[in-house]
């Protein structure tokens, strides 16, 4: 199973890491940079029952989630009510610099999480 960190630790391990463990990271970029489409709406027939349209994930966002759980990076906090992600994530001109390494991981987190919720 993979390792989900906890808020209060994280920073040590995080900025431990090395080039070579953010590659696989690294590796995903050019791809996502050029995906159009991050998921396809679908909808699933089983017999007489028709299921609620849902959103069937592109391979890029697959091998992204196995990426960052299998680093790890994914940390366990109250991402729903983090409003300073909230503030980065929904500006479009906002400087990642100006962050450090765990507000980056807290800001993947946040969005991965996020996601199971649309």
């Amino acid at each position: 199973m993979d390792e989900i960190l906890n808020e209060k630790n994280c920073g040590e391990k995080i900025n431990s890491y090395t080039r070579e463990d953010w590659q696989p990271l690294f590796e995903l970029i050019p791809e996502i940079e050029k995906t159009t489409s991050f998921c396809e709406r679908a909808q699933e027939n089983k017999g007489q029952i028709i299921q609620i349209p849902y959103c069937e994930p592109a391979p890029i966002v697959l091998r992204f989630l196995k990426v960052v759980y299998s680093i790890p990076i994914i940390i366990s906090f109250d991402w729903v009510s983090w409003e300073e992600g909230r503030k980065i994530a929904s500006n479009p001109d906002f400087d990642f610099d100006s962050v450090n390494l765990v507000t980056k991981c807290k800001l993947i987190t946040a969005i991965v999480r996020n996601d199971r919720f649309l």
